[in-house]
């Protein structure tokens, strides 16, 4: 069970400048590659915008993140949100735990699950996120299964700090870069 954040502990969220682009960006509904630099509070600000997605959209949402551990951090960050709505916001929920969010009158769902070869497959995302991208030790299954889930209409994101130059993320990050993929939009933002 995700364990509560006391409402004493909560600030209130002033947005950087670099996260106030980073949200611009996501809510053109572009596909996106971010590299960004650590510690910057992309994961923050992407939780919200999830939750806004799965909740007031009613999009299916899915992250994988590059392990168990860091699933769990991402979904207690929109729980941390959801939490300190005010109760006329909150959304009926069927479900709710350390992997998915379950909304009552839509059924739709934010899921944010571990990378595993087959995290992700058989479900239906209109938002799909990888964070760390560079990272996900299993990342070139699991791109190529959900890739197609989002591609009618949907928006796909790789968010990660730089490791290496191989894999998806880097490929896919230079060849937005070089305006050669597509509908694939591009941000840098270092710290």
């Amino acid at each position: 069970a995700l364990s509560p954040i006391p409402m004493a502990w909560a600030i209130l969220l002033k947005l950087w400048p670099s996260q106030r682009a980073f949200l611009r960006e996501l809510e053109t509904g572009a596909d996106l590659v971010v590299l960004k630099g650590r510690q910057l509070g992309f994961s923050t600000i992407s939780a919200a915008f999830k939750y806004h997605r799965g909740a007031f959209r009613r999009w299916n949402v899915l992250q994988e993140s590059m392990g168990e551990r860091e699933a769990q951090e991402n979904m207690s960050k929109i729980s941390y949100g959801l939490d300190r709505l005010p109760g006329w916001m909150r959304p009926t929920l069927r479900t709710r735990n350390t992997t998915e969010i379950e909304f009552g009158e839509a059924s739709n769902k934010i899921r944010i699950l571990p990378s595993t070869e087959d995290a992700g497959s058989g479900f239906t995302a209109r938002y799909a996120e990888f964070d760390e991208a560079s990272k996900h030790p299993h990342i070139d299954a699991a791109y190529a299964a959900i890739r197609p889930t989002v591609s009618g209409g949907g928006q796909m994101v790789l968010v990660s700090s730089a490791k290496g130059r191989g894999g998806v993320f880097a490929t896919t990050y230079q060849n937005a870069k070089a305006g050669t993929n597509g509908s694939l939009g591009l941000a840098e933002r270092k710290k």
